[in-house]
């Protein structure tokens, strides 16, 4: 219950999830590592230490990789207001452009954009970075 107490105040601080999750993950991979470090040759100090180290670098990987997705998803707003149907240039133009794939199926969707694709579509599609999670929805509005 304590451990819960401190990280909830701990993480009140955290700005962005990377340090959130260094946090979390720091206090999460020392206490791992204390138990493991005590049940190794009485070693709870270094297996805490190395435990923390691992779980910080752990945790902010995964804070950073939420923290990118939140300012692509910010860069690229779901496209809600296309009262038209989309064209397959403003897709590719859209995924060269790191737009996330689900921005890019929110805005076919939204959009009721349809698209009859052939094979040769298809292919000219991904020789031009379109997603195959992207590909595949145009390819169900048209049936």
């Amino acid at each position: 219950m304590v451990c819960v107490g401190a990280v909830a105040v701990g993480t009140a601080g955290c700005q962005t999830n990377t340090q959130t999750g260094a946090l979390i993950g720091a206090g999460a991979g020392a206490g791992i590592g204390a138990i493991i470090g005590h049940n190794s040759h009485d070693r709870t100090g270094s297996g805490a230490l190395i435990g923390g180290a691992v779980g910080a670098l752990t945790g902010a990987a995964m804070g950073n990789s939420v923290d990118r997705q939140q300012e692509a998803r910010q860069a690229h707003p779901p496209a809600y207001a296309v009262e038209r149907q989309l064209s397959r240039a403003e897709i590719v133009t859209m995924s060269r452009r790191g737009v996330p794939d689900d921005v890019i199926i929110d805005g076919i969707q939204q959009s009721r954009s349809v698209f009859h694709l052939t094979a040769n579509d298809e292919n000219q599609l991904r020789d031009q970075g379109v997603s195959e999670q992207v590909i595949g929805v145009m390819r169900q509005t048209g049936a």
